[in-house]
């Protein structure tokens, strides 16, 4: 999976085949929630992915921090998206997402994959919004 966020453009061939996916130098900031509570910011700036904890959160006692972030206090940051939030994006190969590529001229990257498929998911009962 760690290769499917490499920065390499997405392109389409006449057969619809994803090669591979891009992610562009934008500054999106998503926020993770619970029942419109704000569990934490996701962010990605010079190529570096950040999470965050909001401060709701920080001081509540109700929930548990999530595996992949167990500090509360702290900034994560990562080069590559956690787990957590790449696994909102349903495979590439799915008719939906080869749409929405080719609807945007094959020239789709990670964020906005995330922005169209990653406000919920299966895995779990947050809600990611972007801001």
């Amino acid at each position: 999976m760690k290769n499917f966020f490499k920065k390499i453009l997405i392109n389409s061939t006449l057969n619809n085949s994803i090669n591979s996916v891009n992610i562009v130098e934008s500054n999106p900031v998503f926020f993770l929630k619970y029942n419109n509570q704000e569990i934490g910011k996701l962010s990605y700036k010079n190529g570096v992915w950040f999470f965050e904890y909001s401060d709701w959160f920080k001081k509540q006692q109700d929930f548990r921090p999530l595996i992949e972030f167990p500090n509360k206090d702290k900034q994560y940051q990562s080069n590559e998206l956690w787990t957590f939030f790449a696994s909102r994006i349903p495979s590439l190969k799915q008719p939906k997402v080869q749409e929405f590529i080719s609807e945007n001229n094959n020239k789709v990257d990670f964020i906005e994959l995330l922005k169209k498929f990653g406000k919920t998911s299966v895995n779990n009962p947050y809600y990611l919004d972007i801001l």
